[in-house]
């Protein structure tokens, strides 16, 4: 029986599962809801038990596992939106799935960005990708190399010293202006305050964020607009570093489209140095499979530089 790949994307939201063949196949996948309330060995232990029956070790010639964390040598120090402390999670996983395998832990927007740019005949380089969905991650690739552990880190570029706190812990991180959960924490907190809204007494998620602003409701307005002044702002930054031809995103904040990039495109240009190229925005596309897929691929990649 031909051997095949497991990636494994770890969110704040849903743990995703997918089986790939040796040639980058997608063959099966499968997701569970985020135990956020459990320590990282626990959280660990049951994706672990999940990946067994999808996928049992005797069949998988490795293991990939993306993390919403910075990672070394399969060690994160702290993963922020998921309450683990110091964990060694490749060591964790092996325990519980299978002593012998071969098994690779990085950064799950960084795995979102190196599955992204393998899926491209003609890829850009660099290769720049954002994730806005829970936090904001990033992900970037330089002549087809993949930046490994903290770099890379988007969401946590410092734009205001003594800004709104970060889930990192941190003040005035990216992620503390466009992650999903800071707009929502934003929005509670101006209704308490009194503020009207279309969306008091509503489920307050990113789809009913954005479909409030884009029907001119002014506190939803006001919360999307300091998001994608926040991207611009980043991005900006970002172009005077690395200077992309483009701009790809994925995660669920991106599903605004059209709406959400129209309104960092006007302001970029606040922004922008004038010997950047104006970079373009993309949405990502391989959508919610970006990050099992590149889980796959890094493994691919690390059999391939052992060989």
């Amino acid at each position: 029986m031909e051997k095949t790949i497991l990636g494994i994307d770890i969110g704040g939201s849903y743990v995703k599962f997918g089986v790939f063949s040796l040639k980058g196949e997608l063959l099966k996948r499968t997701a569970e809801k985020t135990k956020r309330n459990v320590s990282g060995e626990e959280a660990l232990k049951r994706i672990a038990k999940t990946a067994k029956a999808l996928a049992p070790p005797e069949t998988i010639a490795g293991v990939g596992i993306g993390v919403p964390a910075p990672v070394t040598k399969g060690v994160v120090e702290n993963v922020a939106n998921l309450n683990w402390g110091n964990i060694d999670v490749q060591n964790t996983f092996k325990r519980a799935y299978a002593k012998d395998a071969l098994v690779v832990v990085e950064n799950d927007a960084s795995l979102a960005a190196f599955g992204e740019y393998k899926s491209q005949k003609n890829p850009i380089d660099p290769y720049v990708l954002i994730t806005l969905g829970t936090g904001v991650g990033g992900g970037i690739v330089l002549k087809g190399e993949l930046l490994r552990g903290a770099a890379g880190e988007i969401g946590h570029m410092n734009l205001q010293k003594n800004g709104p706190r970060c889930g990192c812990g941190k003040r005035g991180c990216l992620e503390a202006f466009a992650g999903a959960a800071a707009m929502k924490k934003r929005v509670k907190e101006r209704l308490k305050k009194g503020e009207k809204s279309v969306l008091k007494g509503r489920p307050i998620n990113v789809r009913s964020l954005f479909e409030a602003a884009e029907k001119g409701d002014a506190l939803a307005l006001s919360v999307v607009d300091e998001a994608a002044d926040a991207l611009a702002f980043s991005l900006a930054s970002i172009s005077a570093l690395l200077n992309p031809p483009v701009f790809v995103f994925g995660g669920g904040v991106a599903e605004a489209g059209a709406f959400l990039f129209e309104k960092i495109e006007n302001r970029m240009d606040e922004y922008l140095f004038f010997g950047s190229v104006k970079p373009k925005l993309e949405k990502a596309r391989l959508g919610n499979d970006a990050g099992i897929t590149g889980a796959m691929e890094m493994v691919k990649h690390v059999q391939s530089d052992s060989q």
